[in-house]
């Protein structure tokens, strides 16, 4: 919050609350650059863990908005498929095996549909991810036509909890 413990300038000071609302370590500095700041806000991102303080800089007319993220930045690296089933390439594939594809991170559940996850012949069926173990699974509708070869395709529209794209 806004502090003025300098005596000279307001500053704006941070302290870390767990989820049960119980202050965390000890305070730290926000900013306190020189002329004070004042009127912070705190948005809280939960994907990232991390929060964005926004407060009023009275640094220089007209004032200024300042920025100063607390946290962690996001991960960036694109989520990757460790493993499928049946493997790619298999030959004698139950006519009604399900396509499953199992990632090597937590994905957004609601990115994993029909238009991001496809079988190639119209081969489709209802898609759900367990989140256990980073699995999507699409369970076939109609059995597969025998001596034909399918392709599952994962478009980029699939993302990782942090928003990364497949």
């Amino acid at each position: 919050g806004q502090d003025y413990r300098s005596g000279i300038n307001y500053d704006i000071y941070g302290q870390l609350v767990n989820a049960a609302g119980t202050l965390n370590g000890s305070n730290f500095v926000i900013s306190n650059a020189a002329n004070d700041q004042s009127v912070p806000s705190v948005a809280y991102n939960t994907i990232c863990s991390n929060s964005l303080v926004a407060y009023q800089d009275n640094a220089t007319l007209p004032y200024s908005i300042g920025f100063s993220l607390v946290g962690s930045a996001c991960e960036t690296t694109p989520p990757q498929v460790s493993s499928t089933t049946p493997t790619n390439g298999a030959t004698g594939v139950y006519l009604n095996q399900p396509i499953s594809a199992t990632f090597n991170e937590p994905m957004r559940a609601s990115t994993i549909i029909s238009t991001t996850f496809t079988i190639s012949g119209g081969a489709g069926g209802p898609i759900t991810y367990n989140s256990a173990n980073n699995t999507t699974t699409c369970t076939l509708s109609a059995n597969l036509s025998p001596n034909t070869t399918y392709t599952a395709t994962l478009t980029t529209g699939v993302k990782d909890a942090a928003g990364n794209a497949l």
